[in-house]
């Protein structure tokens, strides 16, 4: 379920739908797939998680936005992690840790 109750996402033509995790996460507003890695922004709390494809977590940053801020992420092309302020209508461009 989304948080502005957007159309819910059922199935996918030929795609096979599973949970991988749900630990940590109030409100997840943004994912990417990076690296092997899921990456997970979550609007309540202003925090970035990163899970292993078997949903397992490798843990997670204060992105210092705070709550309601966070609506996407994504990697720019010069692999940069891209944050949407939604508290602040700007986009941000953060470094990835390795």
């Amino acid at each position: 379920r989304g948080h502005h109750d957007e159309t819910p996402l059922y199935s996918i033509r030929g795609a096979r739908i599973e949970t991988l995790t749900a630990a940590g996460l109030s409100q997840p507003a943004g994912l990417i797939l990076h690296e092997g890695k899921l990456v997970v922004s979550d609007h309540a709390t202003g925090r970035i998680h990163v899970f292993a494809l078997d949903g397992s977590s490798l843990g997670s940053a204060d992105t210092g936005l705070g709550p309601n801020a966070i609506m996407g992420i994504n990697v720019a092309p010069n692999g940069k992690l891209v944050l949407a302020d939604a508290g602040q209508g700007r986009i941000l461009e953060a470094s990835i840790g390795r």
